[in-house]
């Protein structure tokens, strides 16, 4: 197997080659029309076109992704352009920002083609040709351990590793991208999978959920039929939920998910495996398809109509159970808050910008807290609340963490919560910090960049003389370069975005090693070499960004054939005495 590599030149003065295989990138054409559309091409091998692609645009992780994409609620589906190609192959796909995308292109008897794309602004892209291959297609049936069909089981292609490997199954129920479900005999036709080793996904309400790779490696051009998937007999897991308000039962879920250490080699980090089901009138519910052996963690939770019900508000206390258990009572537990009301030390003046932050008990994993439907930090008056506290025991207690722009964060541990009730902690006040001020520009014209995310990272010891990076940033909803998606960091991070003027606002760690990052998706990433921050006063820096280039990359096997499906990553060269740079997919 052989890897070519070929520069290109920046975007914007990039040739278009309809003739390569894979992808052809072209530049934003501003238009009249309203909006933002990306137009494109799909072709064969031949150069004949292929219709009826189902054309994706998705922000985030490809696993990410996936998991919303295989969402049940359509708010959630809605955040992701969506395309079929007509009889000439072409699309228009309208989405909703520019920014950083993930197109995802999927046809019948052909190999998926994923393509990292960085959308720049404008009211039209076009995006090129892209060109698909041939794909293998794999038939079989499912059955149960008595070798009956098992129809309506979700079939899914896995996106590599063990579950033990991380956060993978991110929707409950779901491991990976959806291929289909078996017919009634349960039999069943896989024609959009890559060429190389497959493992697959069966899920079933009345099964455990089954991986199964098959044996040896796909090509391109094969055809591999009487593939047979067992399933295990499956458990049940029964009970009622206890003191649900009128009118509440249709937004519960029960949800059991494995308990950690059920597994043998299980690492701390290891997706679980979950199942779920609804409430009845009456409050009795079954879960079905838990394995035998394992013992679950069963709870009331919210159902948000996203799939992620790992995620969602608990409604009641855990209660351990194993598959076979009957007679299970979970009682719902009425939701405590903290308000209260933030101002600035120095002049008493409300605060109205700031993130709130909490944990329960002796859990000091922070987490955001918003109103619903509010993912802003604004809070009019200097009003704020943390919501959604469900206490585990008679002397259950929260944490709590204000941090604002401009002044110190403030921090209160083990406050008492009372069952059901608003306590009021009254005036939190705000200490006034230094703040650095970053400057960015476009390296060429000198205009501002608006929408960078701009990154400050503390390095926190020494070894040998290389500094040690420990830092977090979550980023949930959006591309790099977007302002809308909700971030949050630790203690030894903080991020924050370039207004109209190219300008971001970040606190500064006084006296501390520090590193400064930029990036946005049109132009090259910046990285700064180490420095310390200031003492007692405020600073600034300006950050010039040059465009962005980029590099085709075509791998072929040992015949010279390009190879589809395969994941190739990379990351920037290191800056002496910075953090090395992660791996990112291409």
């Amino acid at each position: 197997m052989s890897v070519e590599l070929a520069r290109e030149l920046p975007l914007e003065r990039r040739a278009i080659d309809p003739t390569q295989p894979g992808i052809v990138r072209g530049a934003a054409m501003p238009v009249a029309a309203a909006g933002l559309r990306v137009i494109g091409r799909v072709q064969d091998e031949s150069g004949a076109p292929v219709e009826g692609v189902k054309v994706r645009a998705g922000e985030g992780p490809f696993e990410f992704q996936i998991a919303f994409e295989q969402a049940t609620g359509e708010e959630e589906r809605e955040r992701y352009g969506r395309a079929t190609t007509d009889s000439d192959g072409r699309f228009t796909l309208e989405l909703r920002r520019p920014g950083d995308v993930t197109l995802r292109l999927r046809a019948a008897r052909h190999a998926p083609l994923d393509v990292p794309r960085s959308i720049p602004a404008g009211e039209l892209y076009d995006a090129g040709t892209f060109t698909l291959i041939a794909g293998p297609i794999v038939t079989g049936r499912v059955v149960d351990s008595r070798g009956a069909g098992v129809g309506g089981a979700r079939i899914s292609r896995t996106l590599g590793g063990d579950p033990n490997d991380g956060i993978l199954w991110v929707v409950d129920g779901s491991s990976g991208e959806a291929l289909g479900e078996t017919r009634a005999d349960g039999s069943f036709e896989l024609d959009i999978l890559p060429a190389g080793e497959l493992e697959l996904s069966v899920e079933s309400d009345e099964h455990p959920t089954l991986r199964y790779k098959l044996e040896g490696s796909l090509r391109a051009d094969e055809r591999r039929d009487g593939v047979v998937l067992r399933l295990e007999p499956g458990g049940q897991i029964s009970g009622v939920a206890l003191g649900v308000p009128e009118g509440t039962i249709d937004v519960l879920r029960v949800h059991a998910i494995e308990r950690r250490g059920e597994r043998e080699g299980e690492s701390m980090g290891a997706a679980r495996a979950s199942r779920s089901a609804r409430l009845e009138k009456d409050g009795t519910f079954t879960v079905r398809g838990g394995r035998p052996d394992a013992a679950y963690d069963v709870s009331l939770r919210l159902n948000e109509g996203n799939g992620m019900l790992s995620f969602a508000p608990r409604m009641s206390r855990k209660v351990e159970a194993r598959a076979g258990d009957r007679g299970l009572q979970l009682e719902y537990q009425p939701d405590s808050a903290l308000v209260f009301t933030v101002v600035d030390a120095r002049t008493m003046a409300p605060v109205e910008s700031f993130r709130v932050e909490g944990s329960l008990g002796k859990e000091h994993a922070r987490w955001p807290y918003f109103e619903t439907g509010d993912e802003s930090k604004a809070h009019p008056g200097g009003r704020g609340k943390l919501g959604n506290l469900r206490r585990r025991g008679d002397s259950d207690t929260a944490n709590l963490w204000i941090t604002a722009t401009g002044y110190r964060e403030w921090s209160r541990l083990a406050i008492p919560l009372g069952p059901g009730a608003e306590t009021e902690l009254g005036t939190i006040e705000l200490e006034p910090a230094p703040l650095l001020t970053v400057t960015v520009l476009d390296a060429g014209s000198g205009a501002p960049v608006a929408g960078a995310r701009v990154s400050l990272r503390r390095v926190s010891e020494e070894r040998g003389g290389e500094g040690v990076f420990l830092a977090r940033t979550v980023s949930f909803g959006g591309p790099v370069d977007s302002p809308e998606p909700l971030e949050f960091d630790d203690e030894g991070s903080a991020t924050a975005r370039t207004d109209e003027s190219g300008v971001a606002r970040l606190n500064s760690f006084e006296g501390a090693r520090c590193t400064l990052a930029v990036d946005h998706a049109e132009h090259a990433p910046y990285r700064s070499e180490p420095f310390t921050g200031a003492i007692g006063q405020p600073e600034a820096r300006e950050v010039r960004l040059s465009v962005g280039g980029s590099v085709r990359v075509t791998l072929k096997n040992v015949q010279g054939r390009p190879v589809a499906g395969a994941k190739i990553e990379r990351r920037m060269a290191r800056v002496p005495g910075a953090p090395p740079a992660p791996f990112s997919g291409l």
